[in-house]
Parts: structure tokens; sequence; C-alpha cells
């Protein structure tokens, strides 16, 4: 009997002793299980918040709408702007590829010394009706004699900006304005050249300096718009620089035309940038095939 009292004294305290261990290590392994996704998540969240801040801090000003990247197809026209550097000439390509993380984009060739991981980029891409912009960062790029593809981040969300958001487009044609509301002897035809253009207003270089805020008819040459003419007041008027033959860059807005007009101008911008892009794109395959 004392022995079996004694033996029992003594496993009794080891059971105990085993299962309580037992219980810490099924402890040990869920802690360690919640400190890995405690981690996990607050690495997502980091992420999120840096991305947030470096590559979404652009959308506090947008104008447009915010749409999902879902948007964006195969071929569309690409305009690629170097973020840590403004004095980078943009870069012109076409969307190649894409999936759910990345972006593929062919553009003209591009030194490596201009290219880095990492590298912050501001993307606009010329949809069918549409103009698309989002910031995202360079993966890697992979160069050919005359073509260079970049693989950029898919961004989440983007900016969808209405055509009637009056982005410009730069233009060399001729055109013809004279003076409106003055006196007959300052009425005559002023030669010049249409600069750019947009549905907000245009810049032109003048033959003769004109006044701040004297109103201007402005005849399109034919191949704009059919040879239209608008009304349109002067914001500004500069030295032109070196240009001889149109010494005065003016800048203008214009005046009393319908919203069904300037969507016509805005239209016309559409289809001008969208040319250039695709003209672009073609003579850079064409090079890349020689």
């Amino acid at each position: 009997m004392p022995i079996i009292t004694l033996y029992l004294s003594f496993m009794a305290p080891m059971a105990i002793r085993h299962s309580m261990l037992n219980s810490l290590r099924s402890d040990l392994w869920l802690i360690l299980i919640l400190c890995l996704f405690l981690v996990w998540f607050l690495n997502q969240l980091l992420f999120s918040t840096v991305h947030r801040m470096f590559i979404g801090r652009a959308y506090k000003s947008i104008k447009g709408q915010v749409v999902p990247a879902s948007y964006l197809h195969t071929g569309f026209p690409v305009k690629i702007h170097i973020l840590s550097n403004q004095n980078e000439p943009e870069i012109h390509g076409v969307m190649e590829w894409l999936d759910r993380r990345w972006i593929r984009i062919q553009t003209e060739y591009i030194p490596k010394s201009r290219l880095k991981s990492g590298l912050p980029l501001e993307i606009t891409v010329v949809g069918d009706t549409f103009i698309y912009r989002f910031n995202t960062l360079l993966g890697d790029e992979n160069q050919s004699e005359n073509a260079t593809v970049l693989s950029v981040r898919k961004p989440d969300w983007m900016e969808r900006v209405q055509r009637r958001s009056y982005f410009r487009i730069p233009l060399n044609i001729p055109a013809v304005v004279n003076r409106i509301n003055t006196s007959m002897d300052r009425m005559y035809p002023i030669r010049c050249k249409i600069n750019d253009l947009s549905g907000g207003g245009i810049r032109i270089s003048s033959k003769e300096g004109l006044e701040i805020g004297v109103q201007l008819r402005i005849h399109f040459p034919v191949e704009i718009m059919n040879g239209a003419s608008f009304e349109a007041r002067v914001l500004k008027c500069d030295d032109a620089g070196n240009n001889v033959e149109f010494p005065f860059r003016v800048h203008c807005e214009f005046l009393y035309i319908t919203e069904d007009t300037r969507n016509n101008i805005i239209n016309y911008c559409f289809c001008v940038e969208k040319k250039i892009l695709m003209q672009k794109n073609e003579l850079m395959h064409r090079d890349d095939t020689l």
C-alpha cells in the first residue's frame, strides 16, 4: 500500500507536467502562426500605404473620373513621362500585353542609362473614346536594336479624362485672324500660324503683336473643321524668340461657342492626337523589322 501511494504521489505530478508541456507546445505553435499572420498583414498594410503615398498621390488632384484598370486593352497608344526628371522627353509606345499585375509597353529605343527598376512613371493611354492616366513603377526592360519593351506595374485604379478636359495638340498650320469690334482701319487680315489647339483656346504665331483683351476672329484652314471660324480673346502676347516670319506668340481663349462646337474641336484634337501616336508607333515597328 505505501508503495502504491508513493508511486501515485510521484507519477501524478509528472503526468500533470507532461500535459502542461503539451499544452504549452500547442500554444507556442498558435502564437507563431499568429505572429506570421501579423507580419504578413503589416507588410500588406505598409505596401498599400506606400503605394497610396507615392503612386496614388496624383489622384488627389484628379479632375476626371477614377475607373478600374480593366478598361485598358492591348493596342492602345501610350505616352510615358519619367516623373523623377521632368526634363526628359516623353516616350511614345503601344500597349503590347497586360495581365492582372503587369503591363508590357513597346516603345522606341531607349538607352539603358535612362531606365532603372523602380523608376516612377506617369502613363497616358489614348483609348477609343477616352484618355486614361495613372502613375506606376518600372519593373524591367528588354531591348532590341530599334525598340525597348517596358514592363510596368498595373494599377488598381486610374484616371479617366473626359475629352472635354481641353488637352492640347501641337499644330503647324497657316491661318488668318482679324480684329473685331474695333475701327475699320484695324480690321485687316493678319497672317499667322496655329501652334496648338484645344477645346478651350488656341495659340498662334502672328506677324504683328496683338493687344491683351482684343477680340479676334480666327479663320481656320479647310483641313481643320472645313475652314470654320471662331471668335477669341487675346490673353497674352509675347516675343516668339528667333521666329523672324512670325515674331509674336499669342495665347487666346474661345468666345461664344456652343457646347456642340466645342465638342467638335475636342473631337478633332482627339483624332489628331491618336493619329500622331499611331504614326509614331508604325514608324517604330517599321524600324524594328528592318
